[in-house]
């Protein structure tokens, strides 16, 4: 039952993808090796947590953590090569002022204006006045 949840999870991971370049796999790759590694530490934990250690629970923690962690990461980097990281990447376009709330800061920025082209291929002028995050 295991070895079918496993090969149904691979094929749904893996099968929502057809065109991904060998960037986006590098970014997969990556993801699947941290995933390894994060999986594995938990896994040791979780042993070193235990009253009774043995050996045997050692080696079984370390591959369970893997191989979840593995499997998580491996989601998580077609996810991020789907969305091409701009959750975690895209930069704010300037504004004159921002203010952000967790901080309870507000900051002056030095923004010019920026041209942009409208839907009809004219250019336009754009000045971003006020951000705000929560």
């Amino acid at each position: 039952m295991q070895k079918l949840m496993i090969a149904l999870t691979l094929l749904s991971v893996l099968g929502g993808s057809s065109s991904v370049h060998a960037q986006k796999l590098e970014v997969v790759f990556k993801s699947s090796l941290w995933g390894a590694g994060i999986g594995a530490v938990i896994g040791l934990a979780s042993w070193a947590l235990t009253e009774d250690q043995k050996a045997d629970d050692l080696r079984s923690n370390l591959v369970r953590g893997a191989a979840i962690g593995t499997l998580g990461g491996i989601a998580y980097g077609f996810w991020d090569a789907q969305s091409s990281g701009v959750a975690l990447r895209k930069k704010p376009e300037p504004t004159l002022l921002s203010y952000n709330a967790r901080q309870h800061r507000f900051t002056l920025e030095a923004a010019l204006p920026q041209v942009q082209s409208a839907p009809d291929g004219t250019p336009r002028w754009q000045l971003n006045v006020f951000r705000a995050r929560f």
